[in-house]
């Protein structure tokens, strides 16, 4: 059979064969009018991706010399260190795409979100010894499994926030044995035969393995196997998906953006660093406002944002996070309020990225 090549396959034709549908109960808006198509496009960070090495202070000698001290043989060089426009940090070597789209306006960082019931004080996070004393934390902070529940379900008890949403839109999840290139590929198929699937609105999600570095760390640029590799898979992905939907003219209509269950400790456990709570999400797309939004923590020893434990304690919700797109994808047909409980305890619903 025929090697199929990346336009060749864009062009086939759908199979059922390639996706599940993540639930039987879901409805669909009848697709009456092209123009009206959206999409969002979850990519998933399996294993808790350490951010504090993709999105790096740079401008700032002295902020980047308390980076430096903190992250030790972690570091990335502050030379190597992709320039931002109008913006005071640095992406990733390996982030070149990225870069790029973030300098055309494309690509904005949702700087330090993870879980949260409400906003935890500074007064609060000096006082507490790894969280002990903070009332009102998630539950167990630094488990893979429950930290990725609690992401999905965005502060629902029973069901996660998609199944809220689902009387209006369509969810999909594609088959995550494929490599995380391949997967994407198969959006980018199933978008442009998004008329078959018989709805103007929907929501994929993919999965990207690979991202715990307890032994290991992304400021390697070329060895395999290396945080530094996923990271340029990450943007060589990134760049060839926003290419195959711009080709579909749809570059305004879809919207790709990162989770991860947890971040990174900013300090190093002397191989690579240890499960965090808070880090940065990626959103890209026609529609996206490039800059970072949110409060960059302090990423230095005894940070004021961290635990004792060197843990960054979230600034943004991640209900704040999926309410900003939700809001977008749904054109205010969703209550935010509704589909995303805790919003209530934080002073903004949505923070601002999307056009």
């Amino acid at each position: 059979m025929e090697k199929l090549n990346r336009r060749k396959f864009l062009k086939t034709t759908l199979t059922a064969a390639t996706v599940t549908i993540a639930s039987p109960l879901l409805a669909t808006t009848k697709n009456t009018n092209e123009e009206d198509y959206k999409a969002l496009v979850c990519v998933t960070l399996s294993g808790g991706a350490d951010s504090f090495n993709m999105v790096v202070p740079k401008e700032n000698l002295k902020v980047y010399n308390d980076y430096k001290d903190a992250r030790a043989h972690m570091a990335i060089e502050r030379e190597k260190l992709r320039t931002l426009v109008q913006n005071k940090h640095g992406f990733h070597p390996n982030m070149a795409t990225m870069q790029r789209m973030h300098n055309h306006g494309e690509l904005a960082v949702v700087a330090n979100v993870g879980t949260l019931i409400k906003p935890v004080s500074h007064k609060q996070i000096k006082e507490s010894k790894k969280g002990v004393g903070i009332s009102g934390l998630p539950h167990q902070l630094f488990c893979h499994d429950t930290q990725k529940e609690l992401w999905q379900k965005a502060g629902n008890k029973d069901e996660n926030w998609i199944q809220r949403v689902s009387s209006e839109f369509q969810s999909v999840k594609i088959d995550s044995e494929k490599s995380f290139e391949k997967q994407l590929e198969i959006v980018a198929r199933m978008i442009k035969h998004k008329k078959l699937n018989d709805s103007n609105r929907q929501i994929f999600f993919v999965t990207f393995d690979g991202w715990d570095t307890h032994d290991r760390t992304i400021c390697d640029l070329k060895v395999k196997d290396s945080g530094g590799e996923l990271i340029a898979r990450l943007d060589k992905a990134f760049g060839l998906f926003a290419r195959d939907i711009e080709e579909l003219g749809l570059k305004d209509k879809v919207t790709t953006f990162t989770t991860s269950e947890f971040g990174r400790t900013i300090t190093s456990n002397n191989d690579g660093a240890d499960h965090g709570w808070g880090g940065h999400a990626f959103v890209f797309g026609g529609a996206v406002k490039s800059g970072i939004y949110g409060k960059m923590p302090q990423i230095k020893r005894n940070s004021p944002d961290a635990l004792i434990n060197n843990v960054v304690v979230p600034t943004t919700s991640v209900e704040q996070y999926m309410a900003t797109l939700v809001e977008w994808l749904g054109d205010g047909r969703v209550s935010l309020q509704k589909v995303f409980p805790n919003l209530k305890n934080f002073d903004k619903n949505t923070i601002g990225f999307m056009a």
